[in-house]
């Protein structure tokens, strides 16, 4: 059975634009799954619907890839993430080699309205943390 992958994204989506030198990817069906390749496997998992947003519709032979923008990306890796306060926040944030100088001034700004419009705890930290050392 063929699927229709929702939204590939996160760390190798970060990968490919420059944003983290390796990783996994993962993205949005209806339910979490796995998406095998001849290349390698992706993991893709549901999200909240307000959230799918933020990528780029591509056709790849008989199936369309939502791959996620930079700044969308980002996001989605922290959204994922399991960090319960400030401090794992900060921790994460720094481990996730994210390469900030490759997210433009439009990303930044972008993922700093998704921080904010997702009313979540953990993001609101994600924000307090990026804005704290200034990289958004």
């Amino acid at each position: 059975m063929k699927k229709k992958v929702g939204e590939l994204d996160l760390n190798n989506q970060v990968e490919f634009v420059g944003f983290i030198p390796y990783g996994q990817t993962t993205g949005y069906y209806k339910k979490t799954d796995r998406f095998d390749t001849a290349m390698q496997s992706f993991v893709y998992s549901n999200i909240t619907e307000k959230f799918f947003t933020g990528f780029t519709t591509v056709q790849y032979k008989d199936k369309i890839i939502n791959f996620a923008k930079p700044y969308k990306a980002i996001f989605d890796l922290f959204y994922y993430a399991k960090i319960a306060s400030l401090a794992e926040t900060r921790e994460y944030v720094y481990s996730s080699r994210i390469n900030w100088e490759y997210l433009n001034q439009g990303g930044k700004i972008q993922l700093k309205k998704l921080l904010i419009t997702s009313n979540l705890q953990k993001m609101q930290r994600v924000l307090q943390t990026l804005q704290a050392d200034k990289l958004i």
